[in-house]
């Protein structure tokens, strides 16, 4: 076999399996939870995000945004949240004065459903790291990238836990539902 058709070959088994693999799973029914789905009201611009604080808190909720979408007033659920950031000096590496600093984020937050009912009340913390060489500009630099980083992260950690709690919380409901007419 020339080495143009073995080419040819291989090309065909892999546009082949990636065909193959791509059916499999639409035909299994699976759905992205964390894409842009403006149609789909499951996750998406269902939830309204209030988030309490100073500019930590802007920061934070404009985050949750494009994770949960732009809600109406009118949304099944409402997302309340409050952040706090602490940092600290992590340590002092060698004589070239380079330091490494931390950020610690916390986050608080309470789902309710449209109803009033409490659905989720939970935190979650984590940590980030970052390193300068104490020049101002390029210090300011790596903790805006630091607290992006440390926002995103919090944001990933609220966003499985309600959409966790949205799932739970809409078969409960459907399940009570059918109890009482049955």
């Amino acid at each position: 076999m020339s080495r143009i058709a073995s080419s040819m070959l291989l090309c065909r088994l892999v546009a082949a399996t990636v065909l193959l693999v791509a059916f499999s799973v639409a035909a299994c029914g699976f759905k992205p939870a964390a894409i842009d789905r403006s149609g789909d009201a499951t996750v998406f611009g269902n939830t309204k995000v209030e988030v309490a604080g100073d500019q930590a808190g802007y920061h934070f909720e404009r985050v949750l945004q494009r994770k949960f979408g732009f809600a109406s007033r009118t949304a099944p659920y409402h997302l309340k949240a409050s952040i706090g950031i602490t940092g600290a000096e992590a340590a002092i590496q060698g004589s070239g004065g380079h330091y490494r600093f931390e950020l610690v984020g916390t986050v608080g937050f309470t789902l309710v459903d449209a109803a009033g009912e409490t659905v989720l009340e939970s935190s979650a913390t984590e940590i980030v790291y970052w390193g300068s060489k104490r020049e101002v500009i390029a210090n300011l630099a790596a903790r805006r990238d630091a607290e992006q980083r440390l926002y995103n992260e919090l944001a990933d950690r609220v966003f499985t836990s309600v959409i966790a709690a949205q799932a739970t919380h809409a078969d409960s409901t459907m399940e009570r539902a059918a109890n009482l007419g049955g």
